[in-house]
C-alpha cells in the first residue's frame, strides 16, 4: 500500500463536508490509500470493498459502496470513466507526488460514465491550493518548476513555513534558468532516497546546488598527480668512481 501524504487542510475542504454521509467521508478517505500516484483505481464496487474494507466485508457491502462512490461524484471529488469497457475512477487534485501511473487516465475513457459529475476545473479551487502547499508559493521566473522543488520537499515530509519559501525564492531567482529543471529532478530525486529528517533546508538545498555534483550529493575528489619518478641513487662504488678512486 503507498504511502500518503493528507494534509489538514482536507478537514475544512467545502467538497468534503459537503457529503450527506459519514460513511461516504470515511470511504473517501480509505480510498486514498489504495489509489495509485494519480489518484486512479478500479471503479468496480466488488473490488472497492474488498480493497477498502478488508476486514468488514461483513458489515459493508457493495451497495454501500456504490451510494458512496455516487455522493463523493455528486461532490465533485472523483470522476467515474470507463476504458476498454472497463471501470475506472479519479480523485481530482489528488496533490502527491506523481510516480507511476498504475491505472489509465480519463482522456483514455470509452466515453464519461455520468453525465452529471461537473466538468473538472481548469485550475485547483483555492481550498486544494492551500490543501497542496500550506504555505504561498512567491510569484518568480520558472515558478512551475519551483512548486516541484516545493512538492517534493512536502512530499517527502519537510515541514515549509513562510520564512523558508521566501528565502528559497530569492536564492530560486539568482540561479541560471536554465538550472531550474535540472534543480527539479534533483529535488525529487533527493526526496525519493532521504527521509524527513535527512532533508536540507530548501534554502539551502538551492545554494548548494547539488545537481551540478557528481554522485549521491558530493563532489568527486580531484584527480590526484601521479607521484614523481626519483632517479635511482648511485650506488657506492658510482660515487668513488666520479671522483677518480678505483678499487680494484
Amino acid at each position: 500500500m503507498p504511502n500518503r501524504i493528507v494534509r489538514e487542510g482536507i478537514i475544512d475542504s467545502p467538497r468534503i463536508n459537503a457529503l450527506p454521509s459519514w460513511g461516504a467521508e470515511v470511504f473517501y478517505r480509505r480510498l486514498m490509500s489504495v489509489v495509485d500516484d494519480f489518484g486512479r483505481f478500479e471503479a468496480h464496487p466488488q473490488i472497492l470493498l474488498s480493497k477498502c474494507y478488508p476486514l468488514k466485508l461483513e458489515s459493508v457491502s457493495t451497495q454501500d459502496i456504490n451510494g458512496w462512490l455516487e455522493q463523493c461524484e455528486q461532490a465533485a471529488l472523483l470522476r467515474r470513466y470507463n476504458v476498454a469497457s472497463k471501470a475506472f475512477l479519479q480523485i481530482d487534485n489528488f496533490g502527491q507526488r506523481a510516480r507511476t501511473a498504475k491505472y489509465p487516465g480519463p482522456s483514455e475513457s470509452d466515453k464519461p460514465h455520468s453525465t452529471k459529475a461537473p466538468p473538472p476545473p481548469k485550475s485547483p479551487p483555492v481550498a486544494e491550493q492551500e490543501q497542496m502547499f500550506p504555505v504561498a508559493v512567491p510569484t518568480i521566473d520558472g515558478k512551475p518548476l519551483f512548486e516541484r522543488v516545493v512538492g517534493a520537499f512536502l512530499a517527502a515530509g519537510v515541514k515549509l513555513n513562510e520564512k523558508d519559501m521566501l528565502n528559497a525564492g530569492r536564492v530560486w531567482v539568482s540561479l541560471p534558468e536554465s538550472e531550474y529543471e535540472k534543480a527539479a529532478l534533483c529535488a525529487e530525486e533527493t526526496a525519493r532516497t532521504r527521509e524527513a529528517e535527512f532533508m536540507p533546508s530548501l534554502p539551502r538545498f538551492l545554494r548548494n546546488t547539488p545537481w551540478t555534483r557528481n554522485g549521491p550529493g558530493r563532489l568527486l575528489p580531484p584527480p590526484k598527480a601521479p607521484p614523481k619518478s626519483n632517479p635511482p641513487r648511485a650506488t657506492a662504488t658510482e660515487l668513488l668512481r666520479k671522483r677518480g678512486i678505483v678499487i680494484e
